[in-house]
């Protein structure tokens, strides 16, 4: 039998147990489905394409229907409320501590069984044309590692950084910490000369007070936002301490300042105020077009600087979901996903989103969208380093905790305290989602 599991720690936490499907004599013919998505306008066109060149080329006669349901927060709330009833779709999209939440209520199934399918699993190929840390990403300490995700798409954080500036300190694009340090402090005292706005003053770094701002820095010491063989955010570990002296240093020496406004760091950055920036690659574009009307000056995307040997990127995205209905539609919806994850489909998807793709073979594909935008491409060479935050639910609350304490450590609160403090409310978070 076909085997897949990502190695993991003990799980400590189990909020449910069932007894696993077989599913090898499940014939999935003439089953129909319902796919809840996110996307609008292309993008959404480009959905409804895949799930039509599904329609028209699978062997069993199954129909998917896609409905373009809202936003996150939205498809969620709607899930929550129709949790128990007959009006579920087959598939929602959700982020992975938006599913952990679903999985409370028992509304999810664990695609194990699907995975270790004689007759259903996914190819050899597939399997290891997805980057491994989109698939740990489907895994739920919360309900003792059910894989309960299967990979979509992906973004992550990347440190947008302007290559003229850098070449008038004299300096090199920084890869670790120290040298980070060193260059946002020398930009701040140094306006750039194609500023397109002379008159805010220069900064080296900026980004938003946001969790997964943090998770970065935390990642790029090496550290964990969670621990899944301590069951606990770590947010006052040694490698989250030196992320946040990294983030004081800077912020007391005036060498980091947030945006003045939400997204203020594209403008910023744009008309070469800003020096660098840090943010999730789906902003890409509009930094390409903040910079083009403004300073016009040459960038690129590189990770964090950090600690480790190899980068460690904070890699963001929502899995697929398949909520509980019959093993036929079951089956259909994980024939759907394999469809939506195969190289081609997934290129197709991504030169009309700009997301990055969760299969890496689609790369390959896309060598015209990778011309087109240079700096997309300099940051695709970073998807194997990927690594998420938290799949786990309470992690929903811990996000709102978790940008407001990085505020205050930008704005000068001592960052120890500020994250010893954080560590408790988030696992006190953590406690009571598990009540």
């Amino acid at each position: 039998m076909k085997t897949f599991m990502i190695a993991a720690a003990a799980l400590p936490f189990v909020a449910s147990a069932a007894i696993a499907q077989n599913y090898d004599d499940i014939d999935p013919s003439g089953a129909e489905i319902t796919v809840w998505y996110r996307q609008t306008r292309g993008e959404a066109v480009a959905l409804d394409a895949i799930i039509a060149s599904f329609n028209a080329t699978n062997p069993y006669g199954i129909t998917a229907t896609g409905v373009s349901a809202g936003g996150y927060g939205e498809i969620y709330d709607k899930v929550m409320n129709l949790i128990g009833t007959d009006e579920l779709p087959n598939i929602a999209v959700g982020y992975q501590n938006q599913a952990a939440a679903w999985e409370n209520a028992d509304a999810l199934i664990d695609l194990q069984p699907l995975f270790d399918s004689e007759k259903w699993a996914p190819s050899e190929q597939l399997l290891s044309e997805i980057a491994p840390g989109k698939w740990d990403a489907g895994i739920h300490p919360d309900h003792g590692g059910a894989r309960l995700g299967f990979p979509t798409r992906t973004s992550m954080d990347v440190m947008a950084v302007n290559l003229d500036w850098l070449a008038e300190l004299g300096l090199e694009v920084p890869s670790n910490p120290t040298e980070l340090i060193a260059a946002a402090c020398a930009a701040s005292a140094s306006q750039f000369s194609k500023t397109a706005d002379a008159e805010t003053a220069p900064v080296g770094m900026m980004f938003a007070s946001d969790a997964s701002r943090l998770g970065s820095f935390i990642f790029a010491q090496g550290g964990e936002v969670f621990d899944i063989a301590e069951d606990a955010f770590m947010y006052d570990s040694e490698e989250s301490m030196a992320a946040g002296a990294v983030i004081s240093e800077m912020a007391k020496n005036g060498c980091l300042r947030m945006p003045a406004e939400r997204y203020g760091e594209t403008s910023d950055f744009g008309n070469g105020v800003a020096m660098m920036i840090l943010g999730s690659s789906s902003g890409m574009d509009y930094w390409a077009a903040a910079t083009a009307e403004g300073s016009g000056h040459n960038w690129t995307v590189v990770p964090l600087p950090h600690v480790t040997a190899e980068p460690v990127v904070n890699q963001f995205g929502p899995d697929w979901n398949v909520f509980e209905s019959t093993p036929e539609e079951e089956v259909a919806s994980f024939l759907w996903m394999q469809h939506w994850a195969g190289a081609l489909a997934q290129a197709y998807f991504i030169t009309q989103s700009d997301y990055y793709p969760a299969n890496l073979a689609s790369l390959d594909m896309l060598e015209a969208h990778r011309e087109a935008k240079p700096q997309w491409a300099a940051g695709a060479q970073y998807l194997q380093y990927g690594k998420i935050e938290a799949s786990v639910a309470a992690y929903q609350n811990v996000r709102r905790l978790a940008g407001p304490a990085l505020g205050e450590i930008i704005e000068g609160g001592d960052y120890v305290t500020i994250l010893e403090d954080l560590a408790i409310e988030a696992n006190e978070a953590l406690e009571e989602s598990r009540q």
